[in-house]
């Protein structure tokens, strides 16, 4: 099963626990395979294995968590 359809699932299987979610990945091939097709690709951070997280890996990451929070205030 593809990395991007196993996170798919638990997050279906899990969505009444979650609010707001960030996927950080360091393998971008495998984690951009299925994003798409399953959803996910705009709320996916790839982080480079060779420096670790950056803060530039984390502001994307507020970014998106801010625009879902923004999403959710305006219904």
């Amino acid at each position: 099963m593809p990395k991007a359809e196993a996170v798919a699932k638990w997050l279906d299987s899990n969505m009444q626990l979650i609010s707001s979610y960030v996927i950080f990945d360091d393998d971008e091939s495998e984690g951009l395979q299925d994003a798409c097709k399953y959803s996910i690709k705009d709320r996916f951070v790839h982080v480079d294995r060779t420096f670790g997280l950056t803060d530039r890996d984390c502001a994307r990451a507020a970014e998106i968590l801010q625009k879902r929070c923004d999403k959710d205030t305006r219904q």
